[in-house]
């Protein structure tokens, strides 16, 4: 943080700052529906591709002491054990 205030009070910088809180942001979207809003707001496509290839054809399973599901492709929300998957607000 010293850092960026003393590069701030040189009037010639220039910084960019992006926090993105992910925590609950995708949690039932159709990736399609994202998909379509990211182009209609103009976001730039590498943050769009990025996004949507963290979020696409996501595996699970659930296993339970020897026992193990079979795996299923999920094409909406956001997975289990991530950040933006997580419950806690």
């Amino acid at each position: 943080m010293h850092e960026l205030f003393v590069a701030s009070d040189c009037s010639k910088n220039i910084i960019r700052i992006l926090f993105v809180d992910f925590s609950k942001a995708f949690d039932l979207i159709d990736h399609n529906i994202l998909l379509n809003k990211f182009i209609s707001n103009d976001v730039p496509e590498h943050v769009t591709v990025w996004s949507l290839d963290f979020l696409n054809d996501r595996k699970q399973f659930a296993k339970i002491g020897e026992s193990v599901s079979s795996t299923t492709v999920f094409r909406a929300g956001t997975p289990q054990g991530t950040v933006s998957g997580s419950n806690s607000s």
